[in-house]
């Protein structure tokens, strides 16, 4: 298990300034145990992203997001929509894994310490 712990808000709210049309993944293994990048996350930071006027094209919290198969199957309806940035609420292997997987901006939302 990888030991996450959430950016500064301002931190990640600054990062997407800039884009309009984002999409959220988190992480159904550690940063859900972390309660850094669960269900529960992804709802809080999807509600205050919409109050900032941003328009959020996907939720989704694959069970391995540092499993490239399941970020792949996670994310395969991003190809019709318009994506100006994704933010990952997961660790470094995660965004590392969705980076890999898709062309679009990747803002990380949490910080890795140790396993």
């Amino acid at each position: 298990m990888i030991y996450t712990t959430k950016k500064n808000i301002d931190v990640i709210l600054n990062a997407a300034e800039k884009y309009n049309n984002i999409a959220l993944i988190g992480c159904g293994d550690c940063a859900t145990i972390c309660q850094t990048g669960g269900k529960k996350e992804v709802e809080e930071l999807k509600n205050l992203l919409l109050e900032k006027n941003k328009n959020i094209v996907l939720t989704v919290v694959p069970d391995t997001t540092c499993d490239e198969r399941q970020v792949r199957l996670a994310i395969r309806e991003l190809k019709d929509k318009q994506v100006d940035a994704i933010i990952v609420l997961a660790c470094g292997a995660g965004i590392q894994a969705v980076e890999e997987i898709t062309k679009n901006n990747i803002i990380a939302a949490l910080d890795s310490h140790y396993l």
